[in-house]
């Protein structure tokens, strides 16, 4: 009989110290639920050994995956023991920065989150509303000397304990974004097929005909932000020449429409419907909603909008 996800994550965890070196048999270990984007609840198990205080968390969502095709709930507890004596063999290289903000202000960046979708989430985070039911948080991007990828959310409590003041923190963040994550435009047919060489927000020209471009940065990851660096907007309306859409196809990515593309906003709207469900993972999923940049106004507005009830904004920072 196969269990249900409750009774899964006990037996994984009942499983674990059977499965650990027997000096650390005695681990501490748990079952943690940490919000995600889109305040996506997911379950992770933490194995603290003592004298340790920084341990991964091995979420169990993809391995609850696992267990429904055929992998038996021992077999997941071992492979998660395995992978923390992994981790457990490299954690001494390990080097985290210093939190204060000296140290960590050439690091920090910001990613681009739905407001609705991540109302929890927002009231923790360090964040900047940026119009048309979007916010910018900020996170620290772990440099290569740390010894493990990865990055540290800012949240109210980790500004508030070192002391960080969140505005010149969310305008430095964006600023560090703009700067070391270039932003790119190209052609859907480039970024598909080809090297993403023709970047025209980069010295390509542009020469029409295309209908649908890419705009996110040179490192892809959280690349949507890109919409929102300072002059972007308007410079996507400089090299076009016209008024746009934006159809916001991922956290990773947005897509650019010039509005002489002939298509109406409620194809444009079953498009961004039709990736997000088929397409997107839950945590990587960014709106239903299509957005119109007017020169005349030089500002984005919605134009097709499918979240229904506007969400009231947190107080710029």
């Amino acid at each position: 009989m196969t269990l249900g996800f409750e009774e899964f994550m006990d037996e994984v965890m009942s499983a674990i110290p059977d499965k650990l070196p027997e000096k650390i048999r005695n681990s501490r270990i748990s079952i943690e639920e940490k919000t995600k984007n889109n305040d996506i609840k997911l379950h992770g198990i933490a194995i603290l050994p003592e004298g340790m205080t920084a341990v991964p968390l091995f979420y169990l969502e993809n391995y609850y995956d696992d267990y429904v095709r055929g992998m038996s709930a021992d077999e997941i507890a071992g492979h998660i023991a395995s992978q923390f004596e992994q981790y457990r063999d490299r954690a001494s290289a390990i080097r985290l920065p210093d939190l204060d903000f000296e140290s960590v202000s050439d690091r920090l960046r910001v990613r681009l989150v739905n407001s609705r979708s991540n109302i929890e989430s927002l009231d923790s985070l360090v964040s900047r509303p940026v119009g048309c039911g979007f916010s910018l948080t900020s996170y620290i991007d772990l440099p290569p000397e740390a010894g493990v990828e990865g990055m540290i959310q800012v949240t109210r409590q980790l500004a508030e304990l070192n002391g960080y003041d969140e505005t010149l923190l969310m305008n430095t963040a964006l600023s560090n974004s703009a700067k070391y994550e270039q932003p790119t435009l190209n052609d859907i047919a480039d970024v598909l097929f080809g090297d993403g060489a023709n970047d025209l927000l980069n010295g390509a020209e542009y020469e029409g005909g295309g209908s649908l471009y890419v705009l996110s940065h040179k490192g892809r990851e959280y690349g949507a932000a890109a919409l929102f660096y300072p002059g972007i907007q308007e410079r996507i309306a400089e090299v076009l020449g016209e008024d746009y859409y934006v159809l916001p196809s991922s956290v990773h990515e947005v897509l650019i429409m010039p509005q002489s593309s002939g298509l109406s906003t409620v194809q444009m709207m079953d498009m961004v419907e039709n990736v997000n469900r088929a397409e997107l993972s839950a945590e990587d999923k960014l709106a239903d909603k299509v957005l119109l940049y007017r020169r005349d106004l030089e500002r984005l507005t919605v134009a097709e909008d499918r979240e229904r009830e506007p969400v009231p904004e947190r107080e710029s920072v």
